[in-house]
């Protein structure tokens, strides 16, 4: 576009009265190339909200099982091409994604809560205790218990189940805080 408008310039300067058939085409040029400059642009920034808009229902349906397919339909597109965007939009695949909500979940439940670690699983939107286990060490690097006994100390600090909401702090016993 910039080498379009250059060339568009130096006709331009050079050209004298009753040579202007140049300057037309390569004006005709660069106003292609604008066009398809910004047809990409806007394929981009709509590849973007179907990005979103899919990670906006993954995050509301985090503990649901997600399919693509599903998301796709809800978004308005292929699979194929959903999948193709989220993963340059994001860096990350559906799965990976999804997977990293229902981890963070599972930590906050696992700090501050005793429930038992297959009930923090399915809580979070794990079909199995296994996958669960699977999934935690592969993005965690530990297992669910080790993470647990890691980070029980912390029982004093405040607590924040979502993280939207940071209005009120409970404490371990799920009693809230003042």
């Amino acid at each position: 576009l910039l080498r379009a408008l250059e060339q568009v310039i130096a006709a331009f300067s050079q050209s004298l009265p009753g040579d202007g058939a140049l300057a037309d085409v390569l004006m005709a040029e660069l106003l292609l190339r604008t066009a398809d400059n910004l047809k990409k642009r806007s394929v981009k920034s709509s590849a973007l909200g179907y990005a979103q808009s899919a990670a906006d229902y993954i995050t509301a349906h985090q503990t649901e099982d997600i399919r693509v397919d599903d998301v796709a339909k809800k978004v308005g597109i292929a699979p194929a091409y959903l999948q193709r965007v989220f993963k340059q939009a994001t860096g990350m695949t559906m799965v990976a994604f999804t997977n990293h909500l229902r981890v963070e979940q599972s930590k906050r439940l696992l700090m501050y809560t005793d429930d038992p670690v297959v009930d923090v699983a399915v809580a979070c939107g794990f079909n199995s205790r296994q996958h669960f286990f699977r999934v935690f060490n592969a993005v965690t690097g530990v297992s669910p218990q080790q993470f647990r006994q890691d980070h029980s100390a912390r029982s004093a600090d405040p607590v924040f189940l979502f993280d939207d909401v940071e209005d009120h702090s409970y404490d371990k016993s799920g009693r809230r805080r003042h």
